[in-house]
């Protein structure tokens, strides 16, 4: 049994603005930000039996409580754990946009920027219960019966310590380790340029590129050898875009599009703190050496617009990750299994999506009323096939990306009432 409450305390507020010139058609947005997110988990309390048969015919044997001798395991009775998390993000996004015509071509170009400042404090405390025993004269054994009480009853005040009848009972031990605390840090500057072309009456292209500095700062000693550590790395990445729209008919497009993505470890994926989670039994660390991942991706897409507010679309699509940050199980000493994130050679998706979204009176051209004017079907449908490239590995076949489902579906009905203020939808997903 698990007493585990977690309290969060969030706030998020921004400030923003828009300014326009006329004379000059030049738009110019901002945006502030400031976030701050404190979690806590005071106290839980993990209390652990098992019942131990003496013969495999034994159905009638007694649960008893899991203490160490010395020391203490997650998987053990009579853990203690606390945990305090602080983190504040100041962020702040401007963009200029204007219009540039080039003879018989229509442009918008765009030019913009970004900072983020985030800072985190994270602090944990394990305690948990042994057994006591006094080994000098007069000694004191280890009261083994203390371990078939109840989870009420068993780390009572008079359990505790030498008891009366001269027996051991129970002792607190510091399970805390040095890596259980951690600090860290990262500065985001990011800038991008970016134009909205209309080449030929029919042909848009939208493109640009996006040049992002990360600097991420990690501090924490190192289990074992106490040696303070930090990890300091700045990360230059340029992400282009392009979109490519060809309208075939007034209804109908042909789009195709490629842009690159980056995606960065988490400050608890790099954290060597372990936390073990008592609802999946295993415990989950860190790792210091991850690396960030680089998607590229790809898609061609038709679509057709029946009337207002319809689609109709079918695309492919096709992802490449460099890197991909994965959960990896390794064999553990705690009785638990032992999950740590890691960093695989590559990744590749690849499927189809077919979308539609439509009015009921379009399927019942020869009638119309209230309900089939404003009732819209709708369903998105994707079809995932992933593969991962795992090196070197020997005797490991290709398999899925971890967590990767195979299919996605979203689909529902939604009704909205033209005249009065309201609406109603049914939804599956």
């Amino acid at each position: 049994s698990n007493r585990w409450f977690t309290q969060n305390l969030l706030y998020s507020g921004q400030l923003e603005g828009t300014h326009y010139h006329e004379k000059s058609k030049l738009k110019f947005k901002w945006n502030g930000g400031y976030s701050d997110v404190n979690r806590k988990i005071p106290n839980m309390r993990r209390v652990v039996y098992h019942k131990q048969a003496l013969q495999e015919s034994d159905t009638t044997s007694d649960y008893f409580a899991v203490v160490q001798n010395n020391g203490t395991i997650p998987t053990a009775a009579g853990n203690m754990f606390w945990a305090d998390t602080k983190e504040k993000i100041y962020s702040a996004r401007y963009e200029l946009s204007m219009p540039l015509d080039f003879k018989n071509i229509k442009n918008e170009f765009k030019i913009g920027g970004m900072q983020q400042f985030r800072d985190r404090d994270f602090s944990a405390r394990s305690l948990g219960f042994s057994r006591y025993r006094k080994t000098s004269s007069p000694s004191a054994p280890f009261n083994s019966s203390l371990l078939l009480l109840p989870e009420e009853e068993i780390f009572a005040e008079e359990n505790l310590g030498l008891r009366e009848d001269g027996t051991g009972g129970f002792k607190l031990d510091e399970a805390t380790k040095v890596s259980d605390s951690y600090r860290a840090a990262s500065v985001m500057h990011a800038g991008f340029a970016m134009v909205d072309s209309r080449i030929f009456e029919k042909l848009r292209v939208v493109g640009g590129a996006r040049l992002e500095s990360y600097n991420q700062r990690f501090y924490y000693t190192e289990s074992g050898s106490n040696i303070d550590r930090a990890i300091d790395t700045t990360v230059v990445d340029l992400l282009p875009s392009v979109n490519l729209i060809y309208s075939l008919t007034d209804k109908t497009n042909l789009r195709a599009s490629y842009y690159r993505t980056v995606s960065r470890p988490e400050f608890r994926e790099l954290a060597p703190f372990a936390f073990y989670n008592f609802i999946q039994d295993n415990i989950l660390s860190g790792n210091t050496r991850l690396q960030r991942a680089l998607i590229d991706n790809m898609d061609l897409r038709y679509e057709y617009y029946p009337g207002a507010g319809q689609v109709i679309s079918v695309s492919g699509f096709y992802k490449k990750f460099d890197n991909p940050i994965e959960l990896v199980m390794r064999t553990g000493t705690s009785g638990a299994a032992e999950l740590f994130y890691t960093n695989v050679p590559s990744a590749e998706n690849y499927g189809a999506e077919l979308e539609y979204r439509f009015k009921l009176s379009s399927a019942f051209k020869a009638d119309s009323s209230l309900f089939l004017d404003n009732t819209t079907l709708f369903t998105n449908l994707a079809l995932i096939k992933s593969q991962v490239n795992v090196g070197e590995l020997k005797g490991v076949l290709n398999r899925p990306l971890q967590g990767q489902s195979s299919f996605i579906i979203n689909a529902g009905a939604q009704f909205i009432h033209p005249d009065k203020n309201w609406s109603t939808s049914i939804s599956y997903n």
